[in-house]
């Protein structure tokens, strides 16, 4: 059918705004132009591990900051706890050439051969009286804890066991938070647990050095040792090829700080007996310390500081979840494969304190190696090296290549 030409017709429009432009392709040139997010080795790993290695080594700067506990766990499942922090000191003026420092993180390991688990808290007998072994918390029957003693001798070359008998205990302030420990004329296990997060020890030459050039001795090995067949402890000249083994001279420093790292035993939490089951013992250390070269009245300041987990039923309703770290082996790796390296070395010609192992960086280094797509992004294939250095550099590395990475997708 045929319309005609002369129908009129009526349209309607109706005005729609433009289509917004498509954006522009990013280009390789504007790809390369945008600027890499600075990261760090912290951002390669989980925020729990960063803070307790970051702990372990600035512990007696932390009295304001907040505690972490140990991201760590045998089991890998961690133990709602709460988190105290010791700090305690004394001055010592010397009457012999030498002093013998000894350190209890990882508490009460008693006996010829320690066995392989962890250790106990309990109340010891020192010279000067008795003292909660292992713990910052004071008992109900008043007494302190403790966690390090000394000894004057005129022997250079200590022992790894500390004859309780003997020595004097540096006693944390009397503390009963988040609760007392012990149980009076009981040998039964109270029921309380702790284990250590962080452990250090500061000396201090705070005497004239006119007269005389002390030097500080500190090892920490791996392992408690035996005492074998022959019946004797090793001592700290069994050890000078230790890894950790550490010599300072006073002198252009005067103050060296040595900080503890944990075993495989130190995981554990240990358990608190009643008052009765430890006296006079002998107590094996895994953190020991010679001050020598010393003249009669030179004094000589020890500080300890620590931070602790506790857990104990009647303070559950204050104790916090504590996450293990998703870093968890790579750290265990870090601590394992550079053992003592944290604690920094003289240089033998200035006897200037020369740079420490960073621990988070080196801990960053390791999970690159362990990551195949990082350790390619960042030619971690070439660095297969265990030397502490070239691992820290690698984990600078592979921070970097993770910025490079995200600015080009992102």
């Amino acid at each position: 059918m045929k319309i005609s030409n002369h129908m009129s017709k009526n349209t309607v429009y109706s005005k729609t705004s433009k289509k917004p432009a498509l954006p522009g392709r990013l280009t390789k040139q504007a790809a390369k132009a945008r600027r890499a997010p600075k990261l760090g080795p912290k951002e390669l790993l989980c925020p729990d591990g960063c803070a307790w290695l970051d702990q372990l080594t600035t512990l007696f700067d932390r009295k304001d900051s907040t505690l972490v506990g140990m991201p760590l766990a045998v089991n890998q499942f961690g133990c709602p706890s709460n988190v105290t922090y010791g700090y305690a000191d004394t001055t010592v003026v010397a009457t012999s050439s030498t002093i013998h420092i000894w350190g209890f993180p990882g508490g009460i390991q008693a006996g010829l051969n320690p066995s392989d688990e962890p250790g106990e808290v309990g109340h010891v007998s020192f010279s000067g009286g008795f003292s909660q072994v292992g713990t910052t918390n004071g008992t109900l029957a008043g007494f302190r804890g403790t966690m390090c003693a000394y000894q004057q001798s005129a022997s250079d070359d200590p022992s790894q066991v500390c004859a309780s008998g003997s020595a004097t205990a540096i006693r944390f302030p009397y503390n009963t938070i988040p609760t007392h420990s012990g149980l009076p004329a009981s040998a039964a296990p109270t029921g309380y647990q702790a284990r250590t997060a962080a452990f250090a020890i500061r000396v201090s030459f705070i005497g004239p050095l006119s007269d005389t050039e002390g030097y500080v001795d500190f090892v920490m090995p791996s392992e408690y040792g035996e005492a074998g067949p022959v019946g004797a402890a090793p001592s700290m000249g069994m050890y000078r090829t230790d890894p950790s083994f550490r010599r300072h001279f006073f002198g252009v420093e005067r103050t060296f700080e040595f900080f503890w790292t944990p075993n495989c035993d130190e995981l554990r939490y240990m358990e608190e007996y009643g008052d009765t089951k430890h006296a006079a013992v002998n107590l094996w250390s895994r953190f020991f310390l010679n001050v020598g070269g010393l003249a009669t009245n030179d004094k000589i300041m020890i500080e300890v500081a620590t931070v602790q987990e506790v857990v104990v039923p009647r303070a559950n309703a204050t104790a916090a979840p504590r996450p293990v770290s998703v870093d968890s082996q790579h750290i265990v790796n870090a601590l394992q494969l550079h053992h003592g390296a944290h604690n920094a070395p003289s240089d033998a010609k200035t006897r200037r304190l020369a740079r420490p192992m960073d621990l988070v960086r080196v801990t960053a280094g390791h999970k690159v190696k362990a990551t195949p797509a990082l350790s390619y992004l960042s030619s971690g294939v070439q660095f297969v090296s265990k030397n502490w250095n070239e691992i820290e550099k690698l984990g600078t590395l592979g921070a970097k290549a993770v910025g490079r990475l995200a600015a080009a997708i992102i």
